[in-house]
């Protein structure tokens, strides 16, 4: 059988394609029984930290359910992602740490390099540039317009720069 893997860290989505034999071989030495069910969540693996999240584990039981996988537009668990969370966002389809994503991806024909998705969350990029762009347009002197994602306002979620943008720029959309 085989199981979609997915995990996030700092933001960078990843996604391996794993047998449940080498998925139960990798996961022997925790100090909790794992059973692969449709649905099954680990953590801290494959890339263990704490900047990693919760890793998901799926059963894919067709060619068509793996493709799929492989080919579907970004998960992500955010739901108000930081400034830092939507500047570094990517998802790579990964061919390492044991996986036997490589063959799946010769059977369809596809390169990990096709599979790269890039700069945004939920539409979140393209977004807060522009509202970034029109806070400083209209003179907001509060924000850090020399490295938005990443200074003084890398914490800023998501819906407070919204509610920044909306109460300085007196309009109702983005």
């Amino acid at each position: 059988m085989i199981y979609g893997v997915m995990q996030t860290h700092y933001g960078h989505e990843y996604r391996w394609l794993f047998t449940g034999e080498e998925i139960l071989n990798q996961l022997s030495g925790r100090n909790y029984p794992i059973e692969l069910g449709e649905e099954t969540w680990v953590s801290y693996w494959p890339i263990g930290g704490s900047n990693s999240s919760d890793t998901k584990i799926a059963r894919l039981d067709s060619d068509e359910a793996i493709k799929n996988f492989l080919t579907a537009p970004e998960y992500n668990d955010y739901e108000d992602p930081m400034l830092v969370d939507i500047a570094e966002f990517l998802v790579t389809v990964d061919v390492e740490d044991g996986s036997c994503t490589q063959e799946y991806l010769d059977k369809f024909g596809l390169k990990v390099s096709e599979l790269i998705q890039t700069d945004d969350i939920n539409g979140h990029y393209a977004t807060a540039k522009k509202m970034i762009e029109e806070l400083k347009a209209v003179g907001y002197e509060d924000f850090d317009y020399n490295n938005p994602f990443y200074g003084n306002n890398r914490d800023m979620r998501y819906s407070e720069l919204y509610s920044l943008w909306e109460q300085c720029c007196n309009r109702g959309r983005a």
